[in-house]
């Protein structure tokens, strides 16, 4: 039986370290015919001279300036001639039997079927966990109840599908993983998984690319506006209101810890401000006590909350020494 064409884009910048890693990926995979597009997104550094070891084996394009993540896998997917297309970000990687199990499914599928996802293994140099998807049948109905998968690289998407949903929205300058996934829900299709950790990211104490702030909370909004009257129309309007508001506190506030663990404090207090105008609506409760909370921390002095850390560091290591 002849197999169908399938698309990869990875796509990078200023990662020539990590880029041959990725690629190698793409092509120790058991699935064959893969055809890779390699899009460049104006890298600075060496990374062309590392795509030259490779140039008979991919596809390459360069951009002529920095456009973003999404507008990366764009150039790549105009590019496509598969049946189907999955993304790769540089500092990713794939297990060999990636594209294979989430071929089998696609064609097993029903056209309904826009994209198969699978899970992933996030390690670094303390820890490992894994992640994975819960997703599984129609989209629109569990979206936010089951949360939204965000690695670009455990997708396969239909390509007539991808392309028939316009692809990424270049208009939103970032949080384009959700609203790629609000575009699918809104087209009324179905995803399937698979609960097996296909893709690798390595984390390795390095810090991964994060868009800057005012960029990601002005992303945030432009999502809310675009999205809300579905959402009301889809679970009703008071349903609507608590569930999309619930879902930009928890970004927000997610946002606000990621920046709190890099010690950006000014920036993590911006964003937990921007959480109190959807949680005012919200009943009060233990829920929105505890955000108040979390809310109030970001706010305080750093070194208050620096004395914090040092007090909840010293009595859980008095605790774990008192018995030996």
């Amino acid at each position: 039986m002849i197999k169908k064409l399938v698309t990869v884009v990875i796509t990078t910048r200023n990662r020539a370290s990590l880029i041959e890693r990725a690629i190698k990926s793409v092509l120790y995979q058991t699935y064959k015919p893969i055809e890779l597009i390699v899009v460049d997104d104006f890298s600075s550094d060496n990374t062309e001279v590392i795509l030259r070891k490779f140039k008979n084996k991919i596809i390459f394009i360069r951009h002529k300036e920095c456009k973003g993540g999404a507008a990366a896998r764009m150039t790549g997917s105009q590019k496509a001639k598969g049946n189907y297309i999955a993304f790769l970000d540089d500092d990713d990687e794939w297990h060999s039997s990636k594209i294979e199990k989430q071929y089998i499914i696609a064609e097993s599928t029903s056209s309904n079927c826009a994209v198969i996802t699978c899970g992933a293994k996030i390690t670094n140099n303390r820890s490992t966990a894994y992640l994975y998807p819960v997703l599984n049948g129609r989209i629109r109905p569990k979206i936010f109840s089951t949360g939204f998968i965000t690695i670009p690289s455990n997708h396969f998407f239909k390509k007539e599908i991808f392309d028939n949903i316009g692809g990424y929205d270049l208009d939103l300058p970032a949080h384009n993983e959700h609203d790629i996934w609000m575009k699918l829900a809104k087209a009324d299709y179905e995803t399937k998984l698979i609960k097996e950790p296909l893709v690798i990211v390595r984390e390795d104490g390095r810090e991964r690319m994060m868009t800057d702030t005012t960029i990601r909370i002005k992303s945030f909004e432009i999502f809310y506006r675009k999205w809300k009257n579905y959402v009301y129309q889809w679970y009703g309007f008071n349903q609507g209101k608590k569930i999309l508001n619930k879902y930009m506190t928890s970004i927000y506030l997610m946002n606000a810890s990621l920046l709190e663990e890099r010690n950006k404090r000014e920036e993590a207090r911006l964003f937990s401000i921007k959480v109190i105008k959807y949680l005012v609506p919200f009943e009060f409760n233990t829920y929105t006590i505890k955000m108040f909370l979390r809310i109030m921390y970001y706010c305080l002095p750093l070194w208050v909350t620096n004395m914090n850390k040092i007090i909840k560091s010293s009595i859980k290591y008095k605790f774990n020494h008192q018995y030996i």
